[in-house]
């Protein structure tokens, strides 16, 4: 029992967060040329790594020796070097080298005494410059401005070796700390993740992906990594606007400028320290974006106390996840990176735990662990599907008798709503016709002028979305175009794939959405989430899409009638929140019919 206790304790210390450590650091002796009446100061993790922020300089003593006392979040990581006020005197090793952060794992109040062996600007002994370690082929897209957060950085874009000579499209990984993923030249530490030696070695086995490094903002990166106010915090958390800088500038510039593979199944986001805690977050607070995440030792202290919670609350079972962490990094980070793998494994994500013996907090373990993340990261993953999931989605392509459908044909009304004063408004009802090819994974459509189409839109495997307007009008915008063929590629026909190709699937037992009550169900497929609600015959009543920051829509399908032996919804009704705004009707329905070799050809 008391064991339970101190273990339950020690938990809650590690997602409140509400406890901080009083560490003192003493220097015991500096080098002999330090400068009379000298100011030592301290770059750390807890200060934006500014060498000569105020509050951290260490005061003398009439012995001569230095202290300087700082608040640290109990269970976190204290990293920091010792320097005369900027990173051009900072400690260095007796010849005159680079050394690690100095690396202290906080449990409770604790002083620590180290020396200074010499300082940058003083040693006799120049190491030489650290030549660059770029492997492949690296582009740099210059001062990309974020409009999210005030600033610009460069962007370095790896491109694997088959990407000059092949029409090929790529998934994408996004890597946190740019400068340090490949070049050691540019890494604050002089050492790197070998990122792009981990790629080409990978590329030698058919599994190649473009890499996106983003470099951090040097004094901005904590501030940038932070999702959340911390008590002990000497910045503003803006890691919300830093996910969203991902989302909404850097993945269209790269979708844009490269040929990817755009969906969350073929998009990752990885990190170390600060930058696997933002990385998993942003993978959450984004889930449409991310199919995968790294975490790599991850600094989840940064975000105390909100982060466990809020995870609890934000579930994302479609997830692939990998966390791992140095048993050297302290039981506190270890302890968190469990608990973390636990929680996250205990919402139906597929999680990987790595805890590697003798690992630490440097660039060159996350080197060691990186081709591991990414060879993860490109292995297909395998759909998740509960067998009752499974089961339940034959018992509604049974009753619906879907399976036998392989092309279909439909035309369509659509009538839009908006709301004023005077009640709902609907418009003018646009015709479309809607063609789908099941087995090819090709869809058409059409919007109509009486009969002649005068705007197409179409998805096949190969080309992805074409449109073209045929006329100087254009009655039906690419959004609600897509919205019309959403109806089905993602509704009752949807189905007809039964489980197969689903990345997470789960029944929910009964449920409610608006006023239809029924068997639930959890689907994610190619990266669309939707709750699913079934009578008990097996009939697909109603759809619900949650999309993160909006108002959840539902879709009502109703007027179920058969056609060539299928039973169709001829009626979809699709509310946000609870208020109508759309009401799609099928006027014409035909299946299975003969298309011609040209029918999807592009516009």
């Amino acid at each position: 029992m008391f064991a339970k206790t101190i273990w339950s304790l020690i938990l809650a210390l590690l997602a409140g967060g509400a406890m901080a450590a009083r560490v003192t650091l003493v220097v015991t002796q500096v080098p002999a040329d330090t400068p009379p009446g000298a100011v030592l100061s301290l770059g750390a993790n807890v200060n934006n790594w500014d060498p000569g922020a105020a509050g951290y300089k260490f005061t003398r003593d009439e012995k001569g020796v230095y202290r300087l006392e700082v608040d640290v979040p109990v269970g976190a990581n204290l990293e920091f070097k010792v320097t005369l006020g900027s990173w051009a005197t900072v400690e260095k090793n007796p010849f005159g080298q680079d050394i690690p952060n100095r690396v202290l794992n906080v449990l409770g109040d604790m002083s620590v005494e180290f020396k200074v062996a010499r300082w940058a600007s003083t040693t006799n002994v120049t190491a030489a410059p650290t030549a660059s370690t770029l492997s492949g082929k690296i582009e740099v897209i210059a001062n990309v401005a974020s409009p999210q957060l005030g600033n610009a950085r460069d962007l370095l874009i790896y491109l694997p070796p088959s990407y000059a000579n092949s029409d090929k499209r790529y998934p994408v990984l996004y890597l946190q700390d740019g400068q340090n993923v490949f070049n050691a030249s540019t890494s604050y530490s002089r050492e790197e993740w070998g990122a792009d030696e981990a790629a080409e070695a990978l590329a030698k086995k058919g599994l190649e992906a473009i890499l996106v490094g983003i470099p951090n903002m040097g004094t901005e990166r904590l501030a940038e990594y932070a999702f959340f106010p911390h008590r002990e915090a000497k910045w503003t958390a803006r890691g919300e606007a830093y996910a969203a800088f991902l989302v909404n500038t850097v993945k269209p510039l790269i979708d844009g400028k490269y040929r990817t593979l755009p969906e969350r199944v073929h998009t990752g986001i990885v990190g170390s320290s600060a930058g696997g805690s933002i990385s998993l977050l942003t993978a959450l607070r984004h889930p449409q974006v991310f199919g995968f995440v790294g975490a790599m030792s991850p600094a989840f202290w940064l975000n105390q106390p909100a982060i466990y919670p809020w995870v609890r609350e934000n579930p994302n079972p479609a997830l692939r996840v990998w966390i791992d962490m140095g048993s050297e990094e302290g039981p506190g980070m270890v302890m968190g990176a469990q608990w973390m793998a636990d929680l996250l494994e205990s919402q139906g994500n597929e999680v990987r735990l790595v805890l590697e013996p003798g690992g630490k907090h440097f660039e060159v373990d996350w080197r060691r662990r990186f081709p591991a993340v990414l060879e993860m990261f490109l292995t297909p993953p395998q759909a998740r599907v509960a067998p009752e999931a499974a089961a339940l989605l034959e018992k509604a392509a049974g009753a619906m008798n879907l399976k036998g459908v392989q092309t279909l044909r439909l035309k369509f009304t659509q009538t839009d709503y908006t709301y004023t004063q005077a009640g709902p408004q609907a418009a003018t009802p646009v015709e479309g016709m809607l063609l789908f090819d099941f087995k090819g994974r090709r869809v058409r459509v059409e919007v109509l002028a009486g009969n002649q189409p005068i705007h197409v839109e179409q998805v096949t495997p190969e080309g992805g979305w074409v449109w073209d307007v045929r006329s100087g009008t254009e009655p039906m915008s690419l959004e609600n175009a897509l919205y019309a063929m959403r109806f089905l590629q993602i509704g009752a026909f949807g189905l007809t794939q039964g489980a197969s190709g689903r990345d997470y699937a789960r029944v929910l037992g009964p449920i409610q959405l608006l006023d239809q009550e029924g068997e639930g169900l959890e689907v994610v497929t190619e990266g669309r989430w939707a709750n699913l609600l079934f009578s008990p015959e097996g009939m697909l009543l109603a759809e619900r899409y949650a999309v993160p920051g909006g108002s959840p829509e539902t879709l009502v399908f109703g007027d179920y009638r058969t056609v060539g032996g299928v039973r169709f919804s001829f009626e979809v009704k699709g509310y946000v929140d609870q208020t109508l705004f759309s009401r799609f009707k099928v006027a014409e329905l035909e299946v299975n019919p003969a298309f011609g070799p040209q029918t999807f050809a592009r516009p």
